[in-house]
């Protein structure tokens, strides 16, 4: 059935995707290495709970660029620009061999995805004009099950290499960086067939550090149901990221863990829902509104939390358990999210370039990542992990309740 599908793409579509299918499978290499990278800073590099927390603002914190790119990019061809974030950014980490500290670790990761800001609005770009909407759920499906196999098969091998050696993080690290690379590259290889707004005729004059501010304001102003979604998106947001300073010392301190057997549970087990299960959900994001999508998903990472909170408390050989349950859930839930969070800017765009609202999506996990892991290191030093996820949960149900809310009203979305 799928090579009928694929038989029925015109020439773009089938370039398009050809090249993204690929370039997921690198990218999904590169993001399984670097996903240790909490792990590697507590266990081999001996950081502090707030180490870790600053260390997990750096990904969203550096995604604050992306509402200047999403300005620059816009009405232009995209290939230069990413072609320079695969250099400048991710094929950085080949000089990884310096590393010997967590302060150098966290400059290394902010080159490192400081690339996503430009790619990330690039991407959704050429998929708006490039793909049909009825298949393009389905389409990043299947890139997001090849993206998913690259991202276990490399964290089953860092696990290992990691359990023999804590340092030979450095020589994965060069792995993950020339894989990093090729996924820029290929996207690089795909032209969109047309440009929806017109393109900034000077870069980097004065007024592109202001523009790009008050030109996201005013959309979110103008936008009212997309500014609804990334409002809820944000308390979503805010919960994902309170909980990531906990989880090393739950998962090194409290349980003593493996490299292997952590890589099993925050790689290899939610990476085994987005590949079995990205294709179905994404034919099922292509004929639900996205709202409603986006509100399940967020209602499963509920038991997510809540499970984690358990397992802060139990006995080790029940918390062992509860932290693969817990992962369980959160495989379910992040397949679904990881289609919205990708897709859904798309839906609301409609007719008006998608760049520029996946660029302020993507900015304001910047805007959260400032303040949420700071919050959760604040409230695990003071009340313990077991309130850090009790919150989590509870912020996790609004988003969800918040979302369904916004479904009710988002049926004339899709009429207009």
């Amino acid at each position: 059935m799928f090579v009928i599908k694929f038989q029925s793409l015109d020439h773009v579509e089938k370039r398009t995707f050809r090249n993204h299918i690929i370039g997921s499978f690198f990218n999904g290499i590169f993001i399984g290495i670097l996903s240790l990278q909490d792990i590697i800073a507590k266990k081999t590099l001996l950081a502090t709970d707030l180490e870790i927390a600053i260390l997990t603002m750096i990904w969203p914190v550096s995604n604050f660029f992306s509402i200047y790119w999403g300005e620059i990019l816009a009405g232009r061809d995209k290939s230069k620009f990413l072609y320079m974030a695969g250099i400048i950014g991710r094929l950085s980490l080949i000089f990884s061999f310096l590393i010997n500290s967590p302060e150098a670790l966290m400059l290394f990761l902010f080159l490192a995805y400081s690339s996503n800001s430009i790619i990330m609005p690039a991407q959704n770009s050429i998929f708006q004009v490039n793909y049909r909407p009825g298949i393009m759920g389905r389409l990043y499906g299947y890139s997001l099950s090849l993206y998913s196999i690259g991202l276990i098969l490399s964290s089953i091998f860092a696990g290992r290499i990691l359990d023999i050696n804590g340092f030979y993080f450095r020589y994965l690290f060069i792995f993950a960086g020339i894989c990093g690379f090729l996924f820029p590259v290929f996207l690089a290889g795909v032209k969109q067939k047309y440009y929806l707004e017109k393109r900034i005729k000077k870069l980097f004059t004065p007024r592109i550090i202001i523009e790009p501010l008050t030109n996201s304001l005013r959309l979110l102003k103008e936008e009212k149901d997309f500014r609804t979604f990334e409002l809820f998106f944000f308390i979503y947001g805010t919960a994902f990221m309170v909980v990531l300073p906990a989880i090393p010392r739950l998962l090194v301190t409290r349980l003593k863990l493996s490299y292997t057997f952590i890589a099993f549970l925050k790689v290899i087990l939610a990476q085994i829902g987005m590949l079995t299960l990205s294709p179905f959900l994404g034919k099922i994001h292509d004929r639900m509104n996205p709202p409603k999508f986006t509100s399940i998903s967020f209602f499963l990472l509920v038991f997510y939390s809540g499970f984690l909170a358990l397992s802060s408390v139990l006995p080790l050989n029940i918390s062992v358990w509860m932290v693969t349950l817990a992962y369980l859930f959160f495989a379910i839930a992040m397949t679904g999210v990881n289609l919205s969070w990708n897709l859904s800017s798309i839906f609301f765009a409609k007719e008006k370039d998608a760049s520029a609202f996946q660029a302020v999506h993507v900015s304001l996990t910047g805007l959260r990542g400032l303040m949420a892991p700071l919050l959760g290191y604040l409230v695990l030093k003071y009340f313990g992990p077991v309130t850090v996820f009790s919150i989590a949960s509870l912020l996790f149900f609004t988003a969800s309740v918040g979302m369904w809310y916004l479904e009710k009203r988002c049926f004339k979305c899709l009429d207009n």
